[in-house]
């Protein structure tokens, strides 16, 4: 199995403040820890987004409160919560993808072989074995 181009701890310039952040944090954790690599960018690059994006969120809920009087006098509740809320989802479904959370690292660990021995996933791949 041909080796793939191993992703670069430096983000990308286009990125913003908070998603370069998440970057630099997540890139050394994968590299280390699963079988990640340049395939993964653009999945690794929309995670570090909408963290960005989240975190623009929760400043402005943090700024503005979770609702606001309009001109008008209304009560309505600061969009950013909304904001919030996808981004969170997102975070989540793309970070089990990535082997971020409890249940898809468990999945991720270890599986049985004919024999009924364990072997690590990460290990078999790198061998160029199939995860059943």
């Amino acid at each position: 199995m041909a080796n793939k181009k191993e992703l670069s701890n430096t983000p990308p310039d286009y990125l913003a403040k908070n998603a370069r952040y998440m970057w630099r944090r997540l890139v050394p954790l994968l590299k280390e820890n699963s079988i990640t690599n340049s395939l993964d960018k653009t999945m690794i690059e929309s995670f570090c987004i909408n963290y960005h994006t989240l975190r623009m969120g929760y400043d402005s809920v943090a700024k503005d409160g979770v609702i606001y009087v309009t001109e008008s006098g209304a009560i309505k509740k600061n969009p950013a919560t909304q904001v919030i809320d996808l981004a969170s989802k997102n975070l989540r479904a793309i970070g089990a993808e990535l082997g971020l959370t409890p249940m898809s690292r468990s999945k991720l660990l270890e599986f049985a072989d004919d024999d009924g021995d364990s072997t690590s996933a990460i290990e078999a791949v790198k061998k160029g074995g199939f995860i059943k």
